[in-house]
């Protein structure tokens, strides 16, 4: 894995210095949260432009969404999880995951007093209901 990071940014360190000009182009992510936090400070810092490259940030809630609009090709590269490459990988598509920033779900079970007596108790939070933004998000993923 570490040989993998190592020939990336290789190839990024390279690539960047033959490039004069700054090549714009859009870059999706999937959340206003903590696992987005490396596309944007690379965006304020300006090594996206230390590489000639100058990507326009633009936000497509949920990484299922994401995952729709590389295969459309309304998008070249997109930040988001990697369940919905998974997902879309084994419907067919072709998309294909280059790197990953977070290597945990970052996520925060919110429930009522009943659910917290039922973890407390050891018995199943399985029996309880669980909202979820989408049916194929990656927090229902988790809890399976």
């Amino acid at each position: 894995m570490k040989r993998l990071g190592f020939l990336l940014t290789l190839a990024l360190l390279l690539a960047g210095r033959s490039v004069h000009g700054q090549q714009k182009f859009l870059m999706g992510y999937s959340s206003f949260s903590a696992n987005q936090t490396p596309i944007w400070v690379a965006k304020e810092e300006g090594l996206f432009k230390r590489f000639g490259t100058d990507p326009d940030l633009i936000l497509i809630e949920g990484g299922t969404r994401g995952a729709q609009a590389l295969i459309s090709g309304d998008l070249p590269i997109m930040g988001m999880s990697g369940q919905p490459v998974i997902s879309a990988r084994a419907r067919g598509s072709d998309l294909t995951m280059i790197a990953g920033t977070v290597n945990k779900m970052n996520y925060v079970l919110i429930g009522a007093p009943s659910v917290r007596r039922a973890i407390r108790e050891r018995a199943s939070p399985r029996s309880n209901r669980v909202a979820a933004t989408r049916s194929s998000s990656t927090p229902v993923s988790g809890r399976r």
